[in-house]
């Protein structure tokens, strides 16, 4: 992932491939926000999921520290309690 990342300003092919992944990823996570989002904007919380995403693959790739993936959804978990949205 981190190579990939890196070379995306440089190769328009990775460019075109992470615009769509960042679009799907938007417009995935907007639509299951929206019902659950009643004093927030899904569309500002999608990019804020969408980059805490990011955020967790960018770290795990260039890291020397284990990366869990449980790690990763407490963050996320705290970050949506926060928001006042709690797990099913």
């Amino acid at each position: 992932m981190g190579v990939f990342c890196s070379e995306v300003p440089f190769n328009n092919t990775f460019a075109r491939i992470q615009t769509v992944i960042h679009r799907r990823m938007h417009s995935n996570l907007k639509h299951v926000l929206q019902p659950l989002l009643t004093s927030h904007d899904p569309d500002q919380v999608s990019h804020e999921i969408s980059n805490l995403i990011d955020g967790f693959w960018i770290r795990a790739s260039v890291s020397n520290d284990e990366t869990d993936s449980a790690e990763a959804m407490t963050y996320m978990e705290n970050y949506l309690q926060r928001l006042g949205i709690e797990r099913p």
